[in-house]
């Protein structure tokens, strides 16, 4: 998860889509960085793909809608 934390460290802001692995752990920290996140008992699991497959359905299923709201909210935060 380099390239958020390299935005950041030059001053960009982020919006940054986490699966199985904790936004808590990699992402900015700061509240030009937001994140989305799947609405899903599992996340985070930290494993690599559901039941062994190496395909994360938290991932697979996060909805465009859920990720342009978080956008929107950078937008509207002005943050860009």
């Amino acid at each position: 998860m380099l390239p958020p934390r390299i935005a950041a460290a030059v001053g960009t802001p982020t919006v940054t889509i986490f699966g199985p692995t904790d936004w808590r752990d990699w992402a900015p920290v700061g509240d030009q960085h937001l994140v989305a996140v799947p609405d899903m008992d599992c996340v985070p699991c930290y494993k690599k793909g559901c039941d062994g497959s190496g395909r994360s359905l938290c991932l697979e299923t996060l909805e465009v809608d859920e990720v342009k709201k978080v956008v929107r909210g950078a937008l509207e935060k002005k943050l860009w």
